[in-house]
């Protein structure tokens, strides 16, 4: 697995960069940040807005043992150059977490696993939140199905 900085930053009404469309980003030629995301706009956090940023995997790597308070730093301000909004402007909430097993690395083939009435699933046989969803899935469908 890949690790990751991830930073969520919460903005009050009127200091919230609110102008920068759309919710989500992926960055292809950042040298710290890897996805942004709105994530105020999955849920009803009105009036304020929250973002969440992933860092680079290599990054992250890098920094893997670095002060919460400069990753923050560092990451608002790719944030901010990335997107051209001022995400180091006096965020309400901020909090880093470093994600020790954020991504695999190769995801496996098969849908899930089984053996001997044991079946493994999640996001190691799959990419992302809907890989595991889906692993999951064809876990139950199989445990339903009646299979050994």
């Amino acid at each position: 697995y890949d690790v990751v900085w991830a930073v969520m930053a919460v903005y009050r009404p009127g200091a919230s960069p609110s102008s920068v469309p759309p919710d989500a980003f992926r960055f292809e030629h950042e040298s710290v940040l890897d996805r942004a995301y709105r994530d105020s706009s999955k849920r009803d956090t009105a009036p304020f807005e929250t973002w969440v940023f992933h860092a680079r995997a290599d990054w992250s790597a890098a920094n893997f043992d670095a002060d919460r308070t400069a990753i923050v730093r560092d990451v608002l301000a790719a944030a901010s150059r990335a997107l051209g909004a001022d995400f180091e402007a006096a965020p309400l909430v901020v909090q880093a977490h470093r994600w020790r097993y954020a991504r695999p690395v190769r995801t496996l083939t098969a849908p899930c696993q089984a053996s001997e009435g044991l079946f493994l699933a999640g996001d190691a046989w799959g990419e992302r939140i809907e890989g595991a969803w889906l692993s999951g899935v064809r876990a139950a469908q199989a445990i339903l199905a009646g299979a050994p």
